[in-house]
Formats: structure tokens, C-alpha cells, sequence
């Protein structure tokens, strides 16, 4: 990944010798980031920091609640101080839409929020 696509707050996968765990972002540089996996910290490459697939389980978990259009769509929304935060799910794409754009990954939607609802609010879990 790059450190351009990352920000403070963003969860990833961590790869390690002991396989694959979540983990939010706490620190960016150019020479990697610092992890917090459920109060483990690592100073981790940017190497071996990989995306998250956003699944309807992600927005679930961030409070997204699905509203069926027609059956082979519908979209994703959650209420925030500035109203209403949407995103449209394509059955047949099988993929998340944002303004035409596409969403694949869990950091995506993280950053298009905070950027879009214009009140500094972050999407977060508890992991």
C-alpha cells in the first residue's frame, strides 16, 4: 500500500509470520506504520500492510443499515450530524458505489466518509 491512501483511524491487514490480523493505523511515514491489533502495537512495512475487502459485514459493522431498491440493488446508509451518509450496493457488480466511484476496500470507504461528511466523523469498530 501507500502511504497516500492511508490515514490515521483506517483498519488494515497486518501479515506476519503468524498470518493475518485487523488492525487500525495509528502512525504513517514513508517507511511504513504503526499498528494497534487489539493493544498489540507494531511498527509494520508498508510491505506487508494490505487492504480489507468491504463486505456487507464492514458496513454492519460501522452502523450502515441496507435498504432494498429493486431487488438486484440497494444501498447502505447511516445517519450522521450533516444527515444522511449513503452508498449503493450492485448486486450484479457485486460491488459498493460512492458518487460513480467504486469502493472496494474498507480504508476506501473510511477516507471517502470522513472526507464527504464534512465533520471529521470516522467509521470505527471496536475490534
Amino acid at each position: 500500500m501507500k502511504t497516500t491512501e492511508l490515514r490515521i483511524g483506517n483498519y488494515v491487514n497486518g501479515i506476519y509470520d503468524e498470518g493475518e490480523f485487523i488492525a487500525e493505523v495509528l502512525t504513517v511515514d514513508s517507511e511504513g506504520c504503526l499498528l494497534d491489533a487489539n493493544g498489540i502495537y507494531e511498527l509494520t512495512s508498508l510491505k506487508v500492510i494490505k487492504p480489507i475487502p468491504l463486505t456487507e459485514e464492514w458496513l454492519i459493522k460501522f452502523g450502515l443499515k441496507y435498504h432494498d431498491l429493486n431487488g438486484d440493488s440497494g444501498y447502505y446508509q447511516i445517519l450522521t450530524k450533516n444527515g444522511i451518509f449513503q452508498i449503493l450496493y450492485s448486486e450484479n457488480d457485486e460491488r459498493f458505489i460512492f458518487n460513480n466511484q467504486w469502493v472496494d476496500y474498507v480504508h476506501e470507504l473510511q477516507n471517502i466518509f470522513y472526507f464527504n461528511v464534512l465533520t471529521n466523523e470516522e467509521l470505527t469498530i471496536k475490534l
